[in-house]
């Protein structure tokens, strides 16, 4: 598991990408709180893939 300094999308961002790219199958769904730093055009264009 990777950590992150803070949880501000320039950190976020490339540790999603990291993980996703270690699951040995398809991500079907992602769930957030709901806070900013999850919700946003790049996350969200990032998981459509």
């Amino acid at each position: 598991m990777t950590t992150v300094p803070s949880l501000k999308r320039e950190h976020v961002l490339p540790t999603l990408r990291a993980m996703l790219a270690q699951f040995p199958f398809e991500i079907r769904g992602f769930h957030s709180d709901g806070g900013s730093e999850y919700v946003n055009n790049e996350v969200a264009a990032m998981l459509e893939q």
